[in-house]
């Protein structure tokens, strides 16, 4: 098993700009869940480097009102029952 739970801070420049160096970070860290916030990411700047990281499921939530602005990734070792995105309070 890993090391728990890490929160990493991050922007969209970290994890698309040096991939393969988030990669390896990744692998270090061995940690069963990664959570990444202030992504600025929309889904189709996703690419399978960012989604498919070998060892984890991964879960993206964009903001849809403002593109480029907030955005959470979260990666775990076990794939999540359910992803909700939102804060859960209707418009």
């Amino acid at each position: 098993s890993g090391q728990g739970v890490v929160t990493v801070v991050a922007t969209q420049h970290v994890v698309r700009r040096t991939t393969e160096d988030f990669v390896v970070s990744l692998q270090r860290l061995d940690a069963d869940v990664v959570a990444i916030q202030e992504t600025k990411l929309q889904q189709g700047q996703l690419d399978e480097k960012m989604t498919g990281i070998p060892g984890y499921e991964s879960s993206w939530c964009h903001c849809e009102a403002k593109k480029g602005y907030s955005g959470v990734a979260v990666y775990s070792r076990v794939k999540p029952q359910a992803v909700r995105c939102g804060i859960g309070v209707p418009r």
